[in-house]
């Protein structure tokens, strides 16, 4: 599965919609057109998301995010949503937290008990369960946007040490590796791919437990359930850190399962590559709903080949960072 974007907004933008950047719009803004990093273009009113269209239908919907400074109202991303959380937590309730987390690596652990600066997954699950106990008893359609497989590259304690090659104290300045400032070792780079995999570790237990109680609450059988992403990572590919660059296969490659309802027939096996588009329109065929002809992702219950796109608005920090390689 391939994400057409990769990078958070347009990412989100084109899973809720199932449609390209370069059709809604919610892509990178460039200072020429009167816009500032870092920031994008809003997904725009006049887009259709899967929240708003299962909202028409009688879902009660919602969202609980953990990216909160870019999956969020800004730009656009709560269309459809009835409830909206989107948050820091408290121990990084300062100034542009995540901007300053960014700017400022090495600082950042002074700041806050906790080296990231966003609700972990047991938080965000914790949040999620509130709610779905709530309105378990109605049609519903949740989004959990969970963020801890990604920089600052920190697992909570224990899952910073389940893969090898942990180095205390190193904190990786991708800033200074994008502008040829410094380069890593092969222990380094060790040490960031560990802590990754730890962070996904992390999650993966999280989500067990969030689905555990979802069975216990007599929800998860009747419910269609998928697990993906907005982009992926690199951790050396190319010799790149992080994500919002190129469209190297690492950074938009994603993971997609989709778990159906009890009753509900599985789609047949699939000889081509899928997309995150693909996601709104499957969930809506799997419900016997109208997938809207805006739609330019195809059901995965019906075996349609087209082109894998994905596409990335170059801003002029790409520009400064990498000296034209990305330009």
């Amino acid at each position: 599965c391939y994400s057409p974007a990769n990078w958070t907004p347009p990412g989100h933008a084109s899973i809720f919609t199932g449609r390209y950047p370069v059709s809604h719009g919610a892509h990178k803004a460039r200072l020429d057109q009167g816009s500032r990093y870092p920031t994008c273009f809003p997904l725009l009113e006049e887009e259709a998301t899967i929240a708003e269209m299962l909202s028409d239908t009688g879902y009660v919907t919602a969202a609980v995010v953990a990216n909160y400074g870019f999956v969020s109202k800004a730009y656009g991303l709560d269309q459809g949503f009835h409830y909206w959380f989107a948050s820091p937590p408290a121990r990084t309730r300062f100034t542009l937290a995540s901007i300053t987390m960014k700017a400022l690596p090495r600082v950042a652990p002074l700041l806050s008990t906790d080296a990231v600066f966003y609700r972990r997954a047991s938080e965000t699950c914790r949040i999620a369960l509130d709610w779905i106990r709530k309105h378990r008893d109605r049609p519903f359609f949740l989004f959990v946007n969970l963020m801890d497989p990604h920089e600052p590259y920190a697992p909570p304690s224990d899952w910073d040490r389940e893969f090898g090659g942990k180095i205390e104290g190193f904190v990786p300045n991708a800033d200074e590796l994008r502008m040829g400032q410094t380069s890593f070792s092969a222990s380094e780079w060790q040490h960031i791919r560990s802590q990754y995999d730890g962070e996904i570790a992390y999650v993966d237990s999280e989500l067990g437990k969030f689905f555990g109680t979802l069975d216990r609450l007599g929800v998860l059988s009747q419910s269609i359930i998928v697990v993906t992403s907005d982009h992926g990572e690199f951790l050396g590919e190319k010799g790149l850190l992080d994500h919002q660059i190129g469209l190297y296969e690492p950074v938009i490659r994603v993971p997609l399962i989709i778990k159906v309802a009890e009753g509900m027939g599985l789609p047949p096996a699939l000889e081509r590559e899928t997309q995150t588009i693909d996601i709104a329109p499957t969930v809506l065929d799997l419900l016997g709903l109208d997938i809207p002809a805006s739609i330019q992702g195809t059901s995965l219950l019906r075996n349609n080949d087209r082109p894998v796109i994905a596409q990335h608005y170059v801003d002029e920090h790409i520009q400064d960072w990498y000296g034209g390689r990305f330009s």
